[in-house]
């Protein structure tokens, strides 16, 4: 269990890094830290695929341990679910997450979605998601957890809106 958490740690290094440079653009109000910032959310949303995509089958697959199987998921094997409608609630939960977040990167840049829809863009986007990492239940899913704490801070807080910055 510590043992798939740390090996996050390369890719948890790197997106500290990543915040920190896009942290700075924005600061600046450099155009590029929001661009950044809408394909991160991007990404971020893209990833959520995984909890649809069928865990790899050979034993021994790279990343198999982070890797999503409902049949292991508290809610089924707690029968609390079963193992039907636990798929199709991810599959809901999964095209919500990557279409609201896909979403919430053109508001962050106002392409073709209002900026002023960004911060209940990324609340729902990012509540689906957290959905998704309850449902999984596991320590690999610790970053992506993180993500979504930082995330919701940025709107509770109102560090940053692409409403009160240039983006061109």
């Amino acid at each position: 269990m510590t043992s798939d958490v740390m090996k996050l740690a390369p890719l948890a290094i790197g997106l500290v890094a990543f915040g920190a440079v896009v942290t700075v653009l924005i600061q600046r109000e450099m155009a590029i830290g929001t661009w950044l910032f809408a394909a991160f959310l991007l990404g971020h949303g893209l990833v959520h695929v995984m909890f649809a995509a069928p865990p790899p089958s050979a034993a021994g697959t790279p990343g198999a341990e982070f890797a999503f199987d409902p049949a292991r998921s508290w809610l089924v094997s707690g029968r609390i679910l079963e193992l039907g409608t636990l798929k199709a609630l991810v599959v809901v939960l999964v095209a919500a997450t990557v279409v609201g977040y896909a979403l919430t990167a053109m508001a962050t840049v106002n392409v073709i979605v209002p900026a002023a829809l960004w911060s209940t863009l990324l609340l729902v986007s990012t509540a689906a998601s957290a959905a998704l990492m309850v449902v999984g239940l596991a320590p690999g899913l610790a970053l992506g957890v993180g993500i979504d704490v930082i995330l919701l801070a940025i709107v509770a807080a109102s560090f940053w809106s692409p409403t009160a910055s240039v983006v061109a």
